[in-house]
């Protein structure tokens, strides 16, 4: 079987719409806080980065979102791999016209979906720094 997308006679996989569903409800808690989101999945370089926003005193802040449904401790999701990827994909954004000469930041947003639908944002603004 070729890999050139889902499979139509298999169910989607049920993480996918948590992860998305996951990702706009960072997006509008970093919206409501005064961010203004650039991008969201945006590919720099040879990974990607959840959400691309610009903070309100104008840096740029790479956010890593996690979502999940259940009891979970997000700040142990965000392992050095995972921080070595944000770093990465600031320094592939860095390079490009757009945002050089910018401040970076590293965010991450933890949403939780409890039974019912209800969601709980958690948000650590500079949850890290780089270390270069």
């Amino acid at each position: 079987m070729d890999d050139h997308g889902p499979d139509p006679r298999r169910p989607p996989d049920p993480r996918h719409s948590l992860g998305a569903h996951g990702e706009d409800a960072a997006a509008q808690y970093l919206s409501s806080i005064g961010y203004r989101v650039l991008g969201r999945n945006v590919r720099a370089g040879d990974v990607e980065a959840d959400i691309v926003a610009l903070t309100p005193d104008g840096s740029i802040a790479v956010t890593e979102v996690k979502a999940r449904s259940g009891p979970w401790h997000p700040e142990d999701r965000v392992d050095a791999v995972k921080r070595d990827r944000m770093v990465r994909a600031a320094h592939a954004l860095a390079a490009t016209d757009a945002f050089r000469d910018r401040m970076f930041q590293f965010d991450v947003v933890a949403v939780s979906v409890r039974a019912g639908g209800t969601v709980e944002v958690a948000h650590w603004p500079h949850a890290f720094d780089s270390p270069e």
